[in-house]
């Protein structure tokens, strides 16, 4: 395969089989295909160079959806999107088409936290300060704010309260 990728060859490169409806809809990526010149077979240049990094996000997305694995570890996915799609993403791929998957999500924003099976808050140190659903953790209880490294994290967190 060349090291320059059209997006679907993105998404897709992990089989020899191309399967439309990959996730794309639920990864909120038919606006892009449509908006391109060849649509999902458009070259995006090596490394994704021509896509943003909320596209990027959404085809490294599309991709985990397509592999189909039983456990799915996504490390803040959600931060490269504007708050729109990252509800829509959370909602179609993490609570919806993973939904029997293992996911750990791993994430700054504590509304999503808050909507997870299980929650656990590192502290500086990376060690476990905090672990449980979200009754045995109840964040509302807890201070918060030795966790909270930025002004834009305690905003979400007023919010959330």
């Amino acid at each position: 395969m060349s090291v320059i990728l059209s997006t679907m060859e993105l998404i897709t490169y992990i089989s020899n089989t191309i399967v439309k409806g990959c996730g794309f809809e639920a990864c909120c990526l038919m606006q892009d295909f449509q908006n391109l010149p060849l649509q999902d077979m458009t070259v995006v240049g090596e490394k994704g160079v021509n896509l943003s990094g909320g596209q990027k996000v959404r085809i490294s997305l599309a991709r985990a959806v397509y592999a189909d694995n039983d456990l799915y570890l996504l490390d803040d996915p959600l931060s490269a999107v504007d708050s729109r799609v990252a509800q829509m993403l959370f909602n179609n791929v993490i609570k919806g088409l993973l939904r029997k998957k293992g996911v750990l999500l791993i994430t700054h924003q504590l509304n999503y936290a808050t909507q997870c099976d299980d929650i656990v808050v590192l502290n500086n140190e990376g060690k476990i300060a905090l672990q449980g659903s979200l009754k045995e953790v109840d964040l509302n209880e807890i201070n918060l704010d030795k966790y909270i490294q930025t002004e834009s994290d305690q905003k979400r967190i007023q919010l959330i309260n």
